[in-house]
């Protein structure tokens, strides 16, 4: 809805709403199950539970990252910039700034650290290529991260015009 509307709010839609739920006119609904959870965007699937292995899932979608990476520089036949600067112009480039790395250390950074830091490495790279205005994301990959759950309001029964169970409007 922010999003949608955002060009039209004055304010965000958290005040908004809250101003809205103050006045009575919209109730918050408690969201069933975790208020966070982690997801991997790229297949929709939501990663509970004990027997999840983060681990892996984080790495298939960083090979997945470096596959695409290596194959388009194979096909331009870029290497890293000599002075070790980033090209912004380059998936390289973009993701180096992304981890404040050079771009020849990517592979090792992103590899490196326990499963939550890769996972959040994979997230920021991807988030920024998604950002960025000088290189398209590959279909191959995608995000891994936590996200909070939406959280869900409806119009009170005072608002709606109808009656409460049990009692007048």
């Amino acid at each position: 809805m922010g999003e949608a509307l955002g060009n039209e709010l004055d304010h965000t839609t958290g005040t908004v709403l809250g101003n809205l739920e103050a006045a009575g006119v919209v109730e918050e609904l408690a969201p069933s199950g975790p208020s966070t959870f982690i997801l991997k965007e790229r297949t929709g699937e939501f990663l509970l539970g004990e027997g999840v292995d983060l681990g892996a899932h984080v790495d298939e979608e960083r090979e997945r990252f470096l596959e695409d990476l290596h194959a388009r520089e194979a096909e331009r036949e870029v290497a890293a910039l000599p002075d070790g600067g980033a090209d912004r112009t380059t998936l390289r480039g973009v993701a180096s700034q992304a981890l404040g790395v050079s771009p020849q250390d990517l592979e090792d950074a992103m590899a490196s650290g326990e499963e939550d830091e890769r996972m959040n490495k994979l997230d920021n790279v991807v988030g920024a290529i998604k950002d960025s205005d000088g290189v398209e994301k590959g279909e191959g990959y995608d995000q891994i991260g936590f996200r909070r759950s939406a959280l869900r309001y409806r119009l009170t029964h005072q608002a709606a015009g109808t009656p409460v169970r049990g009692g007048a409007a």
